[in-house]
């Protein structure tokens, strides 16, 4: 375990990265390219549940 461990935390950090910039690109046309009142509800909803399953991850990475 103790020679996995640091991979893990890697490879953590790099997911991590990665869904963030998804959810960054994702929200950066949602806010840019929408029309209308209904796309914005869907940008902050995308927003706070990145926002709470980024929180779970690391709360049950640190359980880990």
């Amino acid at each position: 375990m103790e020679l996995i461990l640091p991979y893990l935390n890697i490879s953590f950090a790099v997911f991590l990265l990665g869904y963030w910039a998804a959810i960054g690109i994702l929200l950066y046309h949602l806010k840019r390219f929408g029309i209308g009142t209904h796309t914005r509800r869907i940008y902050y909803l995308v927003l706070v549940g990145s926002i709470i399953l980024t929180c779970i991850t690391i709360l049950i990475f640190i359980k880990l």
